[in-house]
């Protein structure tokens, strides 16, 4: 599993997990509708999503090069979000990823994203 991060995040509050937001959709890949697993979760002004076990024509398939399930970590646009209550998001800009090929290493990084997310995202 490879986590992608930028070097140093400013300093900021940390997000207490008590104010972590379960999302109840996927939050990036645009097949995401054919994967069984996703999570996502807002961390201040960031959202972690991650994805995977995408079904493809009764078999599974990897969501990117070699990996089976990927966690992104987006920032949050600015304004009212999308119509079923989640933020929308800056698809073009990942600030942290991991990759992972079972749902227990993806669901370890997706969690790793929110902690991280938590240390440099800004309490909304």
């Amino acid at each position: 599993m490879t986590d992608v991060a930028p070097a140093d995040p400013s300093p900021v509050a940390p997000v207490p997990q008590s104010e972590w937001v379960w999302l109840g959709h996927a939050q990036h890949f645009i097949c995401s509708r054919r994967c069984d697993f996703r999570l996502g979760t807002r961390v201040g002004d960031l959202v972690v999503s991650t994805v995977g076990d995408y079904l493809l024509d009764g078999m599974f398939e990897d969501v990117g090069s070699g990996r089976a399930f990927e966690t992104c970590v987006f920032r949050v646009l600015p304004g009212p979000g999308l119509s079923c209550g989640c933020p929308e998001v800056d698809h073009g800009d990942i600030v942290w990823s991991a990759t992972a090929n079972s749902a227990r290493e993806a669901s370890a990084a997706h969690y790793r994203g929110c902690q991280w997310a938590a240390t440099v995202g800004v309490a909304s």
